[in-house]
């Protein structure tokens, strides 16, 4: 079944080895719902197209790297709002501007991301797009 939503999500993607072993462990205790959420974002999400067990988002928060504005190294104080805004704005790239689908994926309302989107900028949004 993960591999049917990962499938849907980007046809080119792939699970490697471990993560598949991590998915078989995993309870799901919010079943078949729960499992198409996981591998949806982090089809979305992952660095490339192979899904590893840090893409997963299994019973925990999922922190991603924040990187320094000019020398890319990860910055030794992630801001958490930061990480959001990044987050929503790769999302919204991924989906090419597509709000309702970023939304979905996203795990959060159209109206919250419409609301999130004017807080942070038409600069910030058009910036998205054009990475």
């Amino acid at each position: 079944m993960a591999e049917h939503f990962l499938k849907q999500s980007n046809p080119r993607s792939f699970f490697s080895g471990d993560t598949l072993q991590t998915l078989r462990r995993y309870a799901w205790p919010g079943n078949v719902r729960e499992l198409r959420n996981v591998v949806t974002k982090a089809a979305v999400l992952a660095r490339d197209l192979e899904i590893r067990t840090d893409d997963m988002m299994l019973g925990q928060v999922r922190v991603e790297r924040e990187y320094g504005e000019s020398n890319g190294t990860p910055s030794t104080s992630p801001n958490l709002d930061g990480m959001e805004k990044n987050t929503i704005l790769k999302v919204l790239a991924q989906t090419n501007g597509h709000q309702q689908r970023a939304a979905e994926l996203l795990g959060i309302s159209r109206r919250t991301l419409s609301r999130k989107l004017k807080l942070y900028g038409r600069e910030a949004v058009r910036q998205s797009y054009a990475s």
